[in-house]
């Protein structure tokens, strides 16, 4: 399987069908075991997937299934063409931004404003949501605050990962038309920084979050609004209930 699907340039409905006689969970793991593998190599450490989350996959609606095999086999092709990170910083800003471009460039996307990867410092942490408020890609750094795997990132929506204070949803929902207007700059929030705790039982991380930036990502052959990216600071904190955890990346 695993030659199979590295002769994939992308994962659809019909390529799955494919590996039918292994299913999803044969195809689930190898890209699973494939990245942890190139993260070893790249001495990045790996953490598992939480033991329910194939479980949690198999729930999820067949065109997510399908998209969330496809951001790993995405993320497999990307971290097989990165060299060693510098020891005790992780991924450099050229790195990072070199990993957004190549995801970019495989999903027929493109950034609405390009000036916005001028604004993007070494250390930022960045994400890309899609029309339905998923996040379909997230910068190297998001794991030196984050102690869930990939694949928890994937197949489980981010407020049941995660605790944060009731206002920031509203804030930022209230910003996106602004974000994907027509010819609109960069966007750069004014928000006040604010705590994000993670919420499984053994995911003890917690981390002040300072809203930086977001852009407009569009569809390279229409030009329409797809999604958008945002940007900003993470900085691990003690746990207001357990402690301080530390960061894997």
């Amino acid at each position: 399987m695993r030659s199979a699907l590295a002769k994939l340039h992308k994962l659809d409905a019909n390529s799955v069908s494919g590996f039918a006689s292994d299913g999803l969970e044969g195809v689930f793991s190898t890209l699973q075991d494939e990245i942890a593998k190139e993260l070893r190599r790249l001495e990045v450490q790996s953490l598992p997937a939480m033991p329910g989350a194939f479980a949690q996959f198999s729930r999820l609606p067949q065109d997510r299934q399908v998209a969330i095999l496809d951001e790993l086999l995405a993320t497999w092709q990307i971290v097989s063409d990165l060299t060693m990170p510098t020891p005790n910083r992780g991924f450099s800003r050229k790195q990072e931004i070199d990993s957004l471009k190549r995801f970019l460039r495989r999903s027929g996307y493109r950034l609405a404003n390009e000036d916005a990867l001028d604004l993007i410092k070494d250390g930022d942490v960045f994400e890309i949501y899609n029309a339905e408020r998923i996040q379909v890609f997230r910068s190297w750094s998001c794991f030196r605050v984050c102690s869930y795997s990939l694949v928890d990132l994937l197949v489980y929506d981010w407020n049941t990962l995660y605790d944060r204070p009731s206002w920031v949803a509203h804030e930022l929902m209230s910003c996106v038309p602004k974000i994907l207007a027509p010819d609109a700059p960069v966007y750069v929030y004014d928000l006040p920084e604010y705590l994000i705790t993670e919420r499984f039982e053994g995911h003890n991380n917690a981390f002040m979050f300072k809203m930086g930036f977001a852009a407009a990502i569009v569809d390279e052959a229409t030009s329409k609004p797809v999604g958008l990216l945002t940007t900003g600071r993470a900085t691990l904190t003690p746990h207001p209930k357990i402690g301080m955890n530390v960061s894997f990346i």
